[in-house]
């Protein structure tokens, strides 16, 4: 039994080596270590903004067209580049632009006319480059094209354009656009000139308002006066005198019936009596 013991005690021992390799294993590690990553690397600046977009220039729309012909000069100078102006008119009509090669579209410097003359003739001249002009008239929002010339100027640059005995309407705003031979860019000069002599017509005055004359009052109708009428006539008293005419009469006339009473009375005593009596009477 006790071999037995002894086996035990070396299998005992056994597992002290055992126990201390292990140990052997824990003082080669101690603690396990943590493994660290490689550190990350900062984040990326964010990217700045965009660039805020350069405002529209003057001339690069028919809202943002540059005045011109204010009756102090009639001469505009101005530079077309693909960069500075817009797009040209919805309202371009080729029918009034044969032979001027534009479209209506592309590289155009929008000009507004504002020394307006009614019913005066206007002469329109583009010099510089090989240049197309163009008249409308309305509102941006509706626009009609009235005139157009590709190369009837005569400056002494070639195939400049001129619009001559344009008459401008009253009451209506034009838009004069300047543009290039098939989208053609460059430098040009446009002056307006007037018929000789004719002045900028100056705004109607309004009318004052005549004042309301009063209404006359009206005269009464003087009342008629009442006519009276006439006092009744009174009737004339019955003369007394009359009365005692009649009363004379009467009582003459009593006293000869009374006479003749008694005279036939007295004839009834004889015929003849009777008779000479009676014609007494009568």
């Amino acid at each position: 039994e006790l071999p037995g013991k002894g086996g035990g005690e070396g299998e005992g021992g056994g597992d002290g080596d055992a126990g201390g390799g292990f140990g052997g294993d824990g003082e080669a590690g101690g603690m396990p270590v943590e493994q660290t990553s490689p550190p990350k690397p900062p984040p990326a600046s964010p990217a700045p903004p965009p660039s805020p977009s350069s405002p529209p220039l003057p001339g690069s729309s028919c809202e943002l067209a540059h005045s011109f012909g204010d009756s102090s000069t009639n001469t505009f100078s101005l530079d077309i580049s693909d960069t500075s102006v817009g797009v040209g008119p919805p309202g371009y009509n080729p029918l009034l632009c044969s032979g001027t090669w534009f479209t209506g579209s592309g590289a155009v410097y929008w000009l507004k006319l504002d020394d307006v003359r009614p019913g005066v003739s206007l002469d329109l001249t583009a010099c510089g480059f090989d240049t197309d002009l163009s008249i409308f008239k309305g509102s941006c929002d509706s626009l009609e094209m009235v005139a157009c010339d590709g190369d009837s100027g005569s400056c002494n640059v070639a195939y400049s354009s001129f619009i001559d005995d344009f008459v401008p309407e009253a009451d209506t705003q034009y838009y004069i656009v300047l543009a290039g031979y098939n989208g053609l860019t460059g430098a040009a000069t446009v002056t307006a000139t007037y018929a000789s002599g004719a002045s900028p017509s100056p705004s109607p005055s309004p009318s004052p308002a005549p004042s309301p004359v009063p209404s006359p009052s009206p005269v009464p109708s003087p009342s008629p006066s009442p006519v009276p009428s006439p006092s009744p006539s009174p009737s004339p008293t019955p003369s007394l005198a009359l009365a005692g005419a009649f009363a004379v009469s009467l009582a003459s006339a009593i006293a000869s019936a009374v006479a003749l009473a008694s005279a036939l009375t007295i004839t009834l005593a004889g015929p003849v009596a009777v008779a000479v009596a009676v014609a007494d009477t009568l």
